[in-house]
């Protein structure tokens, strides 16, 4: 029987295949043969997904054990500040994404390194309302254990003069009296975090299905759908998400069960 899928002009690495091999095919969800391009085109038929890689490395998909799919998703409409360093080239990357995004109620920046702003500290409220101070900021570090606010955010979220959030989470607090701007842990970053769109429906918010208007459930799952879509696209085929709730898991098996979840 003719293959689903053919894959030609492929550089395939011999720990995964004989050398010399160019080319697969794939039926029913299985690799069905390897070789060289000419043999393989033997297995197209009428209704066989065909495609060129181009010379491009063709490898197994990886499994990624340790994702955080909804947060993932919404992180997605965010400044990326992985590669950003120094005072200034923020400032400029925030602007110029602020301008881009005038409705977002959160302005909001992920991936952000410990050291933005300089080996011996971290960044404060003073350093956010220098880049924005009417408007709510906050940036998310990169292992998202930590996050900081501007002043307008504190405020709007009630706890620039301090807020007892839990055990292992902290507002963190100055000298002055009021807080510096750094939040550490859950409990206390998501105080600004809903300010967001994303009304505090992500990390461990207890929900049920029935508790979220239908507009809100919607755009949830295109965010998780969007993550999932971007994970395929760099080759992430299996994932496990490391944090969520029964609302979640429904909105992922709605994805699944419609054939819209890629991994």
């Amino acid at each position: 029987m003719p293959a689903n899928l053919v894959i030609l002009n492929a550089k395939i690495r011999p720990l995964f295949a004989a050398k010399g091999t160019t080319a697969l095919a794939v039926r029913d969800g299985r690799i069905k043969a390897m070789g060289g391009d000419a043999d393989i085109r033997g297995e197209i038929g009428p209704d066989t997904q065909v495609i060129d890689a181009g010379g491009r490395e063709l490898l197994p998909g990886f499994i990624e054990s340790h994702l955080h799919l909804f947060m993932g998703g919404a992180s997605l409409s965010m400044l990326n500040l992985g590669e950003t360093f120094g005072f200034e080239a923020t400032r400029e990357a925030f602007l110029a994404f602020i301008e881009q995004n005038p409705a977002d109620d959160l302005i909001s920046g992920f991936a952000t390194n410990y050291t933005i702003f300089g080996e011996d500290r971290r960044p404060n409220r003073h350093d956010l309302d220098r880049i924005c101070a009417d408007r709510p900021i906050c940036l998310n570090s990169v292992d998202l254990h930590c996050a900081w606010a501007n002043t307008r955010a504190l405020e709007l979220a009630g706890i620039l003069q301090g807020a007892d959030v839990g055990e292992g989470a902290e507002v963190v607090m100055g000298e002055d009296g009021l807080a510096t701007g750094e939040l550490r842990e859950f409990a206390a970053m998501q105080r600004v975090k809903s300010l967001s769109r994303l009304q505090g429906r992500d990390g461990m918010d207890q929900l049920g299905l029935d508790e979220v208007p239908q507009e809100h459930r919607a755009y949830d799952r295109a965010l998780i759908a969007e993550a999932g879509a971007y994970c395929a696209r760099h080759g992430i085929t299996h994932a496990v998400n490391m944090d969520g709730t029964p609302y979640q898991a429904g909105l992922m098996r709605e994805l699944a069960l419609a054939g819209n979840m890629p991994v």
